[in-house]
């Protein structure tokens, strides 16, 4: 599937617009970086790094979002960047999520969706609690009926 010529059109002015911000508020954050300049020998360059690092950042908390939507939009019900998730969850839902995450981070299992669905609403709902403001997927989607979540990593 190929890019339309609006989104084509729409991520050259995302682009462009946030390239040109970056430019008229860049200032670099820290100007002594002694390892960098020895390591290079080169002033310049060490500025020019710094430079990009801060570019890259910007992408990584911005752009990438953005066209994640931009791509999106044209072939999903809704989507959205930036989206806020609730719920409630109980103590000891929270707790069988946590094992299977540090089971699955040290090996100790192998990822099956269904299985951990089913064993954290086997989980006593008793005494859930809304879950703390801040929670957020950096884009969500629903297209044929189906909701996904995702968190985008540079």
């Amino acid at each position: 599937m190929s890019l339309s010529e609006n989104q084509k059109r729409k991520i050259a002015t995302l682009l462009s617009n946030k390239l040109d911000a970056k430019l008229k508020r860049y200032a670099r954050e820290s100007t002594s970086m002694p390892f960098l300049v020895k390591l290079m020998q080169d002033k310049e360059r060490v500025a020019a790094y710094s430079f990009i690092h801060s570019l890259a950042t910007t992408l990584g908390m911005s752009v990438y979002e953005d066209v994640s939507k931009i791509i999106a939009e044209e072939h999903s019900e809704e989507c959205f960047t930036k989206y806020g998730l609730g719920g409630v969850i109980s103590k000891d839902q929270k707790s069988v999520i946590d094992n299977i995450l540090r089971e699955l981070r040290n090996s100790e299992r192998e990822c099956n969706i269904e299985q951990e669905i089913e064993a954290v609403l086997d989980a006593d709902p008793k005494d859930g609690r809304d879950q703390k403001e801040g929670r957020r997927a950096d884009f969500y989607m629903l297209r044929d009926g189906i909701e996904q979540y995702f968190e985008i990593k540079t």
